[in-house]
């Protein structure tokens, strides 16, 4: 029962630190839409680069998405 309790606890520890990383990669996704806006960049599909920038920020959120949920599984 106490290692059940220490399992979940760890689970529970790598879940919060899986959530920080993706909260940041939100924040970081913000920022750079911000930035390329700000210097006047065209979010488009002709911008294959800004796109490009944009698809590997969201895949990155959805790798840490699954893992989260993952997580929860355990729990």
């Amino acid at each position: 029962k106490m290692q059940d309790f220490t399992d979940k606890s760890v689970v529970k520890v790598e879940k919060y630190q899986l959530e920080q990383k993706r909260d940041v990669k939100y924040e970081e996704m913000g920022l750079k839409i911000s930035q390329m806006l700000l210097e006047g960049a065209t979010i488009n599909f002709e911008n294959t680069r800004d796109v490009e920038i944009l698809n590997e920020m969201q895949e990155e959120i959805k790798e840490l998405s699954d893992q989260i949920r993952e997580k929860e599984s355990e729990l």
